[in-house]
């Protein structure tokens, strides 16, 4: 490039030669810049966010993101302007005190059960919900709201994300309802509703993602400061996560799609049946690069989602799961695994300050034997398949790295717990 420019610059006037000249060193300049700056990344995934105005670089972070694809995208160089490190104090992490006792009157605090196993953890819903009917505190389950939106929580009436090419969006329903004085309020309220949660509950269970509770406003006294209302300010809220290991998870998670479709008993259907459409749904979606991603879903929260999605923010299936991680640690979220069932209710029993003596008989939960047994046999064979076995792994590799987190946080908290 230079000789070029040194060419050209032999038959040009003077004035014209320094232009031309200023010209070729902007080129050049530009051309080394771009080498040297396409081998760096704007961010490590695994480093807290540097505090700047991160409205500086919306533009070189548009990626192709599809709204309604979120879990898609595998790349993971975007800045995000909040935590995906979290580090919390040794001194305090796998600690947490007890919330309530049963004869508080009032519960500033609330509690958020984020039951993601649904099923296998109800037992701890069950638990809840007779707390309290014992003990005077309102109560709330909802189900379908996993894709709980921001602006819904804004507005004040739940509802899940809209889905691409959908009219309308899903509100959140409500399946039970129950005010602190026992009374059952399922038939006069179908969906979460703002003033709902500030005025007459204390617990809140089900499908819902951790962060619901940041638009969840505290209930406050008609005080006025020169007649102007004092600021509502969202409450303070202890969450418990239920996880399963995801190979039980999600094997059995498919025997169940299998019975909905065949309407068959899980007992009546054949082994090598159930074996040949895990491999066939792992294959095909390994072969378009799709690994299995549910955790994530209820572990970002309904802000970082809003965030990510109004940015187009290109954010990988790995900062998914530091986002999830650092969340369930920053949250200091008590875990429930539905391997440990008998230690995670001892757990939340010292939560909320439920003593043995006067707690209510849970029902146990109704477990066929021959459907575990189904599901045991499944996942020996899986493992017997050295071929596939590895395949199998990989596909849900992302929520076992979760998992493996929350078992470390579920010992520290046990070990925590047996000490008080």
């Amino acid at each position: 490039m230079s000789h070029h420019c040194a060419a050209v610059m032999t038959t040009v006037t003077s004035n014209v030669r320094l232009l031309f000249l200023l010209v070729c060193a902007v080129l050049i300049s530009l051309h080394l810049q771009g080498d040297s700056s396409s081998h760096s990344e704007l961010f490590s995934s695994t480093s807290a966010p540097p505090q700047e105005d991160f409205s500086n670089r919306r533009d070189e972070q548009r990626k192709s993101l599809r709204r309604d694809e979120f879990w898609l995208i595998d790349s993971d160089t975007v800045i995000l302007p909040f935590d995906v490190d979290y580090t919390p104090p040794d001194d305090s992490f796998g600690s947490f005190d007890p919330l309530w006792s049963c004869d508080d009157e009032e519960r500033p605090k609330k509690l958020v059960f984020v039951n993601i196993v649904r099923s296998d953890a109800m037992r701890v819903q069950e638990l809840l919900k007779n707390y309290a009917k014992q003990c005077h505190a309102g109560f709330l389950s909802v189900a379908m709201c996993s894709g709980l939106s921001w602006a819904s929580m804004i507005s004040g009436t739940w509802a899940n994300r809209r889905l691409k090419g959908g009219d309308s969006v899903t509100k959140c329903p409500v399946q039970s309802a129950m005010t602190r004085g026992g009374s059952d309020m399922s038939n006069k309220t179908k969906v979460v509703l703002a003033p709902l949660l500030e005025h007459s509950i204390d617990l809140l269970a089900g499908q819902v993602p951790l962060g619901c509770a940041d638009k969840w406003i505290a209930q406050q006294q008609p005080a006025v400061v020169e007649d102007i209302p004092l600021d509502k300010k969202s409450v303070e809220a202890q969450y418990i996560v239920s996880l399963r290991h995801p190979q039980a998870w999600f094997v059995s998670s498919m025997i169940d799609k299998l019975k909905l479709k065949q309407q068959q008993h899980a007992i009546l259907l054949n082994t090598s049946t159930i074996v040949a459409a895990i491999q066939e749904k792992v294959t095909t979606d390994l072969d378009h690069g799709f690994y299995h991603e549910v955790y994530a879903r209820y572990l970002i929260t309904p802000s970082q989602i809003s965030w990510i999605q109004k940015e187009d923010a290109d954010v990988g299936i790995q900062q998914r799961v530091d986002i999830s991680l650092s969340n369930l640690k920053s949250q200091n979220a008590v875990i429930v695994l539905a391997e440990y069932m008998d230690e995670s209710l001892e757990k939340i029993r010292h939560l909320i300050g439920l003593d043995y003596s006067n707690e209510q008989q849970l029902q146990q939960p109704t477990v066929n034997p021959e459907e575990a047994r189904v599901l045991q046999t499944v996942l020996d064979a899986l493992h017997q398949d050295k071929a596939f076995y590895g395949k199998f792994q990989n596909y849900l590799q992302y929520e076992q790295k979760i998992y493996k987190q929350a078992k470390d946080m579920h010992e520290r908290q046990l070990k925590w717990v047996r000490k008080q």
